[in-house]
């Protein structure tokens, strides 16, 4: 078995649960090959979740066609995210395109004022001890259990 064979060369083993929020998500196409996780630490809960639920709101209402899909972050420990979302990308030269962010997603939609309210509250619901971390992932067909769509 494979664990058997791998077992004696790991000194440790970390997993890590997440929920899906489809309230927050968009839907990722199918040809997607790499992806890019914005996680996040929180100290407010709530003002974070009213803060997403509003930029994801009005994202949503202006058809904002880059809409990654959330997580919730289940039995973290204090040195981990709280919550993640996946930007999608069909490969690694379409990270090049020239997308527009959230925030122009939202100030282009909602006015500048509003636009600067939410990430103002957004900023304020996050921890101030952790620093902002993306993780890069990359489907490999050959490597993968799963075979693509």
């Amino acid at each position: 078995m494979i664990e058997e064979q791998v077992a004696p060369h790991m000194e440790s083993v970390s997993t890590r649960f997440a929920r899906h929020m489809p309230d927050w998500s968009g839907t990722p196409g199918d040809d997607n090959t790499v992806v890019r996780l914005h996680q996040f630490r929180v100290e407010d809960g709530k003002k974070f979740r009213e803060v997403v639920g509003a930029v994801t709101a009005v994202m949503k209402e202006s058809k904002y066609p880059h809409l990654g899909s959330w997580y919730d972050v289940l039995g973290n420990s204090s040195n981990e995210a709280d919550y993640f979302v996946v930007a999608y990308y069909k490969d690694f030269a379409a990270m090049d395109e020239d997308r527009q962010t959230a925030y122009e997603a939202v100030k282009a939609s909602a006015g500048e004022q509003r636009a600067d309210a939410l990430w103002e509250d957004f900023g304020d619901s996050l921890t101030d001890d952790w620093d902002y971390f993306t993780m890069l992932l990359h489907r490999d067909d050959e490597l993968s259990r799963m075979t693509a769509p």
